[in-house]
């Protein structure tokens, strides 16, 4: 199955922030219970898709999926660019 452009996008958006709110509770000291901890959930490699092209096959890898709805919930609770709680 190929993924559309749109679909890579969205997709490198939602790695890159997630990366910067794990960065970010590591900084800030937050704990296991917070939203970043659920927002990957480890799978077995198996269950993906055996025909699907792959480009890149390393060595070691831990294959997760993305819980979307704590990265919405960790999303709700960050706050707005600019304003005072964001500094």
């Amino acid at each position: 199955m190929k993924m559309s452009f749109s679909k890579k996008i969205r997709a490198s958006l939602a790695v890159a922030t997630t990366f910067v709110l794990s960065l970010a509770a590591t900084t800030f000291g937050q704990t296991a219970n917070q939203p970043n901890e659920r927002m990957w959930q480890d799978i077995d490699g198996r269950s993906l898709d055996p025909a699907a092209k792959r480009l890149i096959v390393p060595m070691a890898y831990r294959t997760v999926r993305l819980n979307e709805a704590a990265l919405a919930q960790t999303l709700k609770m960050a706050p707005m660019e600019f304003t005072s709680e964001a500094t």
